[in-house]
């Protein structure tokens, strides 16, 4: 598939700050794409990069390396006023509902200032019927706009922040941990709200979430990424049965499952040791070989390449066979297989 075809389009995207501690690399070398209509779950642990990368894709932290495209366009590298009318195709939903609202303007305001911005709507009132639009679909009632932030629930805030990023209608919405700041109620009614939206309206969906739970809930692919780089990507369909990468194993694992009927034993759970690693000082090698039970000699020194399959699944492991059918096989899960009936290549 062509990139012209993705609404977002990402090809070895790096970003890089200079700390007090020295240069550090956040995001390394990522390539992934949203479809139109799609939603694209990011999860990995805190501090793996993935709010940093979100915030590369919608321009508010330059990249150092790579291209992004929207729609085919290329944004990356351009200056703010050639990017400032590309900005309407991608907004963002913040992680924390309360900071991310200016206390000192009405909800109206808020809302209605992108399209001020943008110079959408021929006068005010026209405006604020998109605003009280806005405000109906994400189920406030009209009244809300002549309100302030503070008058108003976490749950309540971020729903603001959601009619925001829907007044220019975008084509992608970045939502940036969007509700893991909420009650387990309300991020439930948060994400059906958004899946809603998203078949309502057409638009795509970068997920980003820490809780591959909430992930699960919403996604139609699944990209999993630690120390900066995406380690695998995969269709929902396959993603929670037959995970490629050891990382993303653990990450199933780790799911609470209140049905103790459907609990895996202590003895088939794969669960992690030890700390993420610093990105200023990322190990050699692949970069989880540190915490990874099934680590050999290669995983020390030399770094995974990503693989690309044909049903839509990428991994970077070294420990991934393929067999004679083209289908990927995680070898360090112990899969059963018999060489002598298929062709195994690693």
């Amino acid at each position: 598939m062509s990139a012209t075809t993705h609404v977002l389009d990402v090809q070895q995207l790096a970003v890089r700050y200079q700390t007090v501690a020295g240069p550090l690399t956040a995001v390394r070398q990522v390539s992934l794409h949203v479809d139109k209509g799609e939603c694209l779950g990011l999860v990995g642990e805190s501090g793996c990069g993935k709010s940093t990368l979100g915030k590369a894709i919608v321009g508010l932290v330059p990249a150092s390396e790579g291209q992004i495209r929207y729609s085919g366009q290329i944004v990356s590298g351009l200056s703010a006023a050639a990017l400032r009318p590309l900005r309407r195709r991608v907004q963002m939903v913040f992680q924390d509902p309360q900071s991310s609202l200016n206390p000192r303007l009405t909800v109206g305001r808020i809302i209605e200032e992108p399209l001020i911005v943008h110079g959408l709507g021929k006068s005010h009132r026209e405006r604020i019927e998109q605003v009280n639009a806005c405000l109906t679909r994400v189920g406030l009632p009209t009244e809300a706009a002549s309100r302030h932030p503070h008058e108003f629930s976490g749950g309540q805030r971020q729903r603001i922040g959601i009619a925001r990023a829907l007044a220019l209608m975008p084509e992608l919405i970045v939502a940036d941990e969007c509700v893991a700041a909420l009650d387990v109620s309300v991020q439930a009614q948060v994400i059906n709200l958004l899946a809603g939206l998203k078949r309502e309206l057409g638009f795509s969906l970068l997920f980003i979430s820490h809780d591959l739970s909430v992930v699960q809930m919403i996604a139609d692919r699944v990209a999993v990424m630690y120390l900066g780089r995406l380690v695998e990507t995969g269709p929902r369909r396959r993603f929670w049965s037959r995970p490629l990468h050891p990382y993303t194993r653990a990450l199933i694992d780790a799911i609470p499952v209140p049905d103790p009927r459907q609990r895996r034993g202590d003895a088939k759970r794969l669960m992690l040791e030890g700390e993420v690693p610093s990105p200023h000082a990322p190990p050699p090698g692949c970069a989880f070989h540190p915490r990874c039970p099934f680590a050999e000699d290669r995983c020390r020194s030399e770094e995974p390449q990503t693989r690309r399959f044909a049903d839509g699944a990428e991994v970077a492991c070294h420990r991934v066979a393929v067999n004679s059918l083209g289908e990927p096989v995680p070898v360090w899960a112990g899969a059963p297989i018999d060489e002598s009936k298929e062709k195994v290549t690693q």
